[in-house]
């Protein structure tokens, strides 16, 4: 399946551990034991700061919408607003905070990241999904230091030799992401454009005025190139539902199965029926899944939470006790 995530992760694939290691501690997280591990962390990371920049972009009016959308309070300072919609998606998840949305919703937003009014629901709700991934990735990717970028494209086999950290880290998204690349960079080259356009046009006067139509040649080549990268087509619901049928939750099934194929509420509902905990992110939950089936290891045990109830319960039936006591006491009298 191709995504966002998907991209991410065949990227971090071909960099070696110690480079993928420097991205991780760029974006804050902890290193993991096994190459594996801290790939994972390098995705919740661009999972995190991709919901927290997608917000961010988002008016007061949408964030009220899409809380509307999924039954919660929508009235408040935007500070609230978007406390509760992070709620959400720790909650339900990124895929399943967009599946629970209206088509009205869904098309407003859609119309934001370049989908036309007509566009199906799922082509939308697949399309903001890798919409906050490629956010999220390019905040991690601004991250990490020059001469980490380097080392990186040295793993990719991408030139660095004269590059700055911004053009690195295009090239290295490009190496993955091919049409998702030219969306994570489109802001910042559009900026680079007018600015070069506007001085450009303050020096062509009298005998410069050949070389500036000459740099105009060569941009317009190099527009011409961008234009004929491939669309990613993205699979639909009933596409995904049909393939997941050779991938069931059993032994041997992999992490990027469960991904692919599995919505973070389905995930927490095997969870629940297994005895495993079920909250967290997405990544957190299907490690757990793939450990439970691997070795039957359910992770934390829920003693802890089983004893607090028990213990709530034996308090209520001593008040309640206490008060029978209390109340038979004063018939006697």
């Amino acid at each position: 399946m191709s995504s966002s995530e998907d991209s991410l992760r065949k990227l971090l694939h071909k960099v070696s551990q110690k480079n993928v290691e420097k991205i991780v501690v760029a974006a804050g997280e902890k290193i993991g034991a096994k190459k594996q591990d801290s790939e994972d962390s390098v995705l919740d990371a661009a999972y995190d700061q991709g919901i927290q920049e997608f917000v961010k972009k988002l008016e007061v009016a949408d964030i009220k919408k899409i809380l509307t959308d999924l039954n919660k309070k929508a009235d408040g300072a935007r500070a609230q607003l978007e406390d509760r919609l992070f709620q959400q998606f720790e909650t339900l998840g990124l895929d399943d905070v967009f599946l629970e949305l209206t088509s009205e919703t869904l098309q407003d937003l859609g119309t934001r990241i370049g989908f036309d009014a007509d566009s199906s629901k799922s082509k939308v709700e697949v399309g903001l999904a890798n919409q906050v991934m490629l956010l999220g990735t390019k905040k991690v990717f601004t991250k990490v230091d020059h001469k980490a970028l380097k080392a990186i494209a040295k793993d990719l086999g991408v030139d660095s030799n004269g590059k700055t950290k911004e053009q690195l880290q295009a090239d290295i998204l490009g190496f993955s992401f091919e049409t998702e690349a030219s969306a994570i960079v489109k802001t910042s080259t559009k900026k680079k454009t007018s600015t070069r356009k506007s001085s450009t046009t303050k020096k062509a006067t009298g005998t410069k005025k050949k070389a500036a139509t000459k740099k105009t040649t060569t941009k317009k080549t190099a527009t011409k190139k961008k234009a004929a990268q491939p669309k990613v087509k993205y699979p639909t619901k009933a596409e995904i539902l049909e393939m997941r049928k050779d991938h069931p939750i059993e032994k041997g099934i992999s992490k990027a199965d469960l991904h692919n194929f599995y919505w973070i509420n389905e995930l927490q509902s095997y969870c629940k029926e297994n005895g495993i905990k079920s909250s967290g992110k997405k990544t957190e939950v299907m490690n757990r899944i793939v450990k439970f089936l691997e070795t039957g290891d359910k992770g934390e045990s829920k003693r802890k939470r089983s004893s607090s109830t028990t213990k709530t319960k034996s308090k209520r039936q001593k008040t309640e006790d206490t008060e029978e006591a209390a109340s038979t006491e004063e018939k006697t009298a």
